[in-house]
C-alpha cells in the first residue's frame, strides 16, 4: 500500500516543488491534491509520523507580516529539499505524508 501512496504522492509533490521554484502565484491543485490525500488517510485513521522521520517540520522567518499575517512560512524540509505551507497543520499533515510513505530527498523522476 506504501509504494500505492508513494506513486500517487510523488508526481504532485514534483509539481508543487516546480511551482514554488517558479514563484507563480496560480494553481494550487499539487498542493489541494496531497492535503486531500492527508485528510483521506488521517479519515481512516493511518498514523501520519511528523516526529523522528527525515521530513520536518520548519519556518522560514519573514521580514514582515507574510499569509494570514504570520510572520513565518511554515515549510516541511528534508536536507535541501523545502516545500513551503500555508498553514502548521498543513506542514505538520504533509510531513508526516511523506515519513509515512518513505518519500525519496531527491524528487527526481525515476530513470527507466
Amino acid at each position: 500500500m506504501l509504494a500505492q501512496y508513494q506513486d500517487l504522492v510523488l508526481p504532485s509533490l514534483r509539481r508543487l516543488v516546480e511551482h514554488q521554484h517558479q514563484h507563480d502565484t496560480g494553481e494550487r491543485d499539487a498542493a489541494r491534491f496531497l492535503h486531500s490525500v492527508v485528510d483521506q488517510l488521517r479519515g481512516q485513521g493511518v498514523d501520519l509520523p511528523v516526529e523522528g522521520g527525515p521530513w520536518t517540520v520548519g519556518a522560514r522567518w519573514l521580514e514582515g507580516p507574510g499569509r494570514g499575517g504570520l510572520p513565518v512560512i511554515p515549510l516541511v524540509q528534508r536536507g535541501d529539499m523545502v516545500i513551503m505551507t500555508g498553514t502548521w497543520d498543513e506542514a505538520r499533515g504533509l510531513a508526516g505524508l511523506l515519513n509515512w510513505c518513505h518519500a525519496p530527498a531527491s524528487l527526481s523522476p525515476a530513470r527507466n
